[in-house]
């Protein structure tokens, strides 16, 4: 889902628009590119009684990551678990 797409849902009204989102009217200028967060398309597509419908890509679930850090504290979590 595109803004022009949110936007024309609610008429041109980028305060209509964060309103229902429950953001402030900044957020919406915050916004990298054309898409929507993914967070916020599945919102708006309930809230609008899927009128408007979430990318694809917004269905897929992130990919878990762990930093070197986690790694270390998950094994030695792991270590003293089985002694």
């Amino acid at each position: 889902m595109t803004k022009t797409q949110a936007l024309n849902y609610f008429a041109g009204n980028v305060s209509a628009l964060t309103r229902a989102l429950g953001l402030k009217q900044n957020a919406f200028y915050s916004w990298d590119g054309e898409t929507l967060p993914a967070h916020l398309q599945m919102k708006l597509e309930r809230l609008t009684n899927y009128e408007l419908l979430a990318d694809e890509g917004a269905w897929s679930p992130a990919v878990a990551t762990f930093s070197d850090e986690h790694k270390s504290l998950f094994s030695r979590i792991v270590r003293r678990l089985r002694k």
